[in-house]
């Protein structure tokens, strides 16, 4: 049996839920230097997001998300603030517990003019527990920000960290053959209310299987299609990749991984259409850090290249 919400259990929720929100990616760091012929760009993207369970009913969580990107002489920067309260319907359910949640937004574009909009939204859900702390969170809601209205489905991976569960941790292996690691995102649609705002679809699970004590093997998918004003792109990437781990410490490690794929990308826009494939590669090195038996943070460098478009793309990450 998996513990359903308790009180005093803190909330991470699925990275998907703001894919395309506040103008951000889904990634909880980033911070990307990319260099395309004799042109370069600097982009950093910083979101938090938690909450805790005041009662086995009552959940608050917030989210605050910050990026910018120059380019040349222009620079660009928002920052979006978001609050919401759930309540758990039957949170004492062996492992499927409904909610519904009402909260307001802000979204303040800092530079270059300066424009602050507000907003609300509402929504309802599901949590199942698939394993101590980890839950597949299946939403449906509508979010109003300034006069951009839209509705959105999502689905991805919540983690709820009760104390028992926190004071469980001992020193295990979590680098053994037969183990499974998953990403928290995988999809989220969102369509607005009304023609010639922004429409997009998101889809990015990522699965790795440890083929041998410290060595995995994965496969990353990422699928981006937005449509605003009548204009219509597509991105997606498919990378293969392998991880090797070593342990530090019972509760720490470092990895070092490898990877390559195809790419894809077209722009729509009326008679006009331009596409662009190709393949890449990259490579990267990081720490991994076990907060609960099933549940570990992973942040480090890594260095991406992109043959068909000469692109280059160096950057940190955390997740």
């Amino acid at each position: 049996m998996f513990a359903q919400v308790q009180k005093g259990a803190i909330y991470l929720p699925p990275t998907q839920i703001f894919s395309g929100s506040f103008g951000i990616a889904s990634d909880k760091f980033s911070a990307n230097l990319l260099s395309k012929n004799d042109q370069s760009s600097l982009n950093l993207t910083f979101l938090t997001a938690g909450g805790y369970a005041l009662s086995d009913h009552f959940l608050v969580w917030g989210v605050s998300a910050f990026s910018t990107n120059s380019v040349m002489a222009t620079s660009y920067s928002r920052l979006g603030l978001s609050l919401n309260a759930r309540y758990y319907l039957n949170p004492e359910a062996t492992n499927s517990n409904f909610f519904i949640e009402l909260g307001g937004n802000t979204d303040l574009e800092l530079v270059p003019d300066g424009q602050k909009r507000w907003g609300y939204q509402a929504a309802l859900g599901l949590s199942h527990f698939i394993s101590p702390s980890l839950a597949l969170e299946v939403g449906a809601g509508r979010q109003q920000t300034g006069e951009q209205a839209s509705f959105a489905l999502y689905t991805g991976l919540a983690i709820y960290l009760n104390k028992e569960r926190n004071a469980s941790l001992t020193s295990i292996n979590p680098f053994r053959k037969g183990t499974w690691m998953l990403g928290t995102g995988l999809m989220k649609l969102r369509f607005p209310e009304v023609a010639n705002q922004q429409r997009d679809l998101n889809l990015s699970p990522q699965v790795a299987y440890f083929v041998a004590d410290r060595f995995a093997a994965g496969l990353s998918f990422n699928y981006n299609d937005s449509n605003l004003e009548g204009v219509k792109s597509t991105y997606w990437t498919l990378e293969p990749h392998l991880r090797y781990y070593y342990r530090i410490r019972a509760k720490a490690g470092l990895f070092f991984t490898a990877g390559a794929g195809p790419y894809g990308s077209k722009i729509e826009q009326g008679d006009y259409a331009e596409s662009q494939s190709g393949f890449f590669y990259g490579l990267g090195i990081g720490t991994n850090v076990l907060i609960t038996p099933s549940l570990a943070v992973e942040v480090g460098p890594n260095f991406r290249h992109y043959t068909h478009a000469n692109l280059t793309r160096m950057g940190l990450d955390l997740g």
